[in-house]
């Protein structure tokens, strides 16, 4: 027996160890190129993740523009619809009365008509 025997298991474990640490060191220094390449990417990707965050939030506030603006012309539209509606609907009950009217007997109708839009007509110009 040599002097070294009760030592050789904590030498062969050292030795593994010294293997191992150098098949690490090994292993990340042969990666490394590759992981500041992969790190790299990634930078890239969250800067193209920001543009395009920023991207949809201008689109969104966007969109939501156009919805607001859509909801006015709407309202803006509905209330012209409803002026232009009352308005037929004073047009058409004056059209009514005037039409309602009879000329005096032996007045020519049609002269007597004429007579009636015209007087009304001017009413109409003078307000």
């Amino acid at each position: 027996m040599s002097a070294l025997t009760p030592y050789m298991t904590y030498i062969k474990i050292a030795m593994v160890a010294i293997i191992f640490a150098g098949g690490v060191g090994l292993g990340i220094h042969l990666e490394q190129p590759k992981i500041a390449a992969l790190n790299q990417t990634i930078g890239a990707s969250k800067v193209t993740v920001q543009n395009l965050t920023a991207s949809i939030a201008q689109s969104n506030k966007a969109i939501e523009d156009n919805k607001a603006a859509e909801a006015a012309r709407a309202k803006s539209a509905q209330d012209a619809l409803d002026a232009a509606k009352l308005e037929a609907k004073t047009a058409r009950a004056t059209a009514a009365r005037i039409l309602a009217q009879r000329p005096p007997k032996g007045v020519n109708e049609c002269t007597a008509a004429q007579a009636a839009f015209d007087a009304e007509l001017r009413a109409e110009r003078a307000k």
